[in-house]
């Protein structure tokens, strides 16, 4: 099995949400939510990076921080439509961050993991 390089880059935002039929996330309330995006790459470029750390930094601020923070999900698309969930979050993010930023024939983005808390979170990938 070939090695491969993860980078991974975090971010935090604010974001408050209602969670139907599920007591005490029915009523009201916010999570100082913790993002961790990670990317493998199969090869390193000249200057010996998968991609600059950066670039995914501002990518991550930029598509998702840029669009979630201080918002209520439950008035944003999709989840005008789906529940808020953590795990419906976290896959949302995913396919943002996947279809805005390609890294090339070398990577791809491999995982999301959305913190809620300290000790609880769910992750997507594919």
């Amino acid at each position: 099995m070939s090695g491969f390089y993860t980078l991974s880059v975090e971010s935090r935002l604010s974001v408050s949400h209602v969670l139907a039929g599920c007591s005490p996330c029915d009523q009201l309330h916010g999570h100082t939510w913790r993002i961790r995006a990670e990317w493998v790459f199969s090869s390193l470029d000249e200057g010996g990076m998968g991609v600059d750390f950066r670039l995914l930094k501002d990518v991550l601020r930029d598509v998702v921080v840029g669009r979630y923070d201080h918002r209520h999900l439950n008035d944003i698309q999709p989840f005008d439509r789906i529940p808020p969930t953590a795990e419906n979050f976290a896959k949302e993010i995913f396919t943002l961050l996947k279809n805005e930023f390609d890294p090339g024939p070398r990577g791809r983005l491999a995982r999301v993991e959305l913190w809620e808390g300290p000790e609880a979170f769910a992750a997507y990938q594919e």
